[in-house]
């Protein structure tokens, strides 16, 4: 957006909208906060290329998954995740009355579902247990949630799972996440194979060792994402 000033308005008003719920200002680009669990939830601007709109992009990510920069999985757009995954949209914030229009819209979005799925996307065991499906085979957010690619969602369930020291699944999702990884001919997609191999040699070592490249990971993201600062909110 060209008129920043009209783009400042939308940021205080969702950080009055937010502030409740523990966010904060995030680095011009929306409101974030980090959940006891350790978890980094995002609301996030995205600005269009041309013209005077934008939308928003919510974001449940926990720290101690391997991150080099502003990863917008876990999450999605704020009204294809009303929508399930169906459509999408940009607001107008051409004028001030536009600002107000849309932004009367996206909050309503906001407290009816982006609130809630941070809410139950605030530890590794919520996460998890959103995740699993029921008898039907329906998960609790179904396709409203982007969890990635294939192969990185196997990956970062492993980190789930070895967060929550439920080593047997760990070592399953990133065996699986490997093989996948092994067979893609990208320099990242074998350098994060060796990461694997590198993982399955820790949880093999023990849990201490585990726990401290868990550690690790996660003070890693809080400096790649400028979190340093940033208290964890205690609901």
């Amino acid at each position: 957006m060209k008129n920043k000033q009209l783009l400042n308005q939308f940021k205080t008003q969702l950080y009055d909208l937010t502030t409740k719920d523990g966010f904060m200002p995030y680095r011009d680009c929306g409101v974030a906060r980090i959940t006891a669990g350790y978890v980094f939830q995002v609301i996030y601007i995205e600005e269009h290329s041309f013209g005077e709109k934008i939308t928003i992009e919510i974001v449940s990510r926990p720290l101690y998954y391997p991150t080099d920069m502003l990863v917008l999985t876990p999450g999605n757009r704020l009204f294809k995740f009303a929508a399930k995954g169906q459509t999408d949209r940009w607001w107008d914030c051409s004028s001030l009355e536009k600002v107000r229009e849309s932004f009367t819209e996206i909050s309503g979005l906001i407290t009816r579902y982006a609130i809630p799925f941070f809410d139950k996307t605030g530890s590794g065991k919520e996460i998890i247990k959103s995740r699993r499906r029921n008898i039907i085979g329906r998960s609790r957010f179904g396709k409203r949630v982007n969890w990635g690619t294939t192969e990185r969602d196997l990956f970062e369930t492993g980190h789930l799972f070895l967060w929550e020291r439920d080593f047997k699944a760990a070592r399953k999702y990133i065996n699986q996440a490997y093989e996948l990884f092994y067979m893609e001919n990208t320099q990242w997609a074998k350098d994060t194979a060796g990461e694997c191999l590198r993982i399955l040699a820790l949880i093999e070592k023990g849990p201490v060792f585990s726990a401290t490249y868990l550690e690790r990971t996660a003070e890693n993201s809080r400096r790649t994402l400028a979190l340093n600062n940033m208290a964890v909110y205690e609901d």
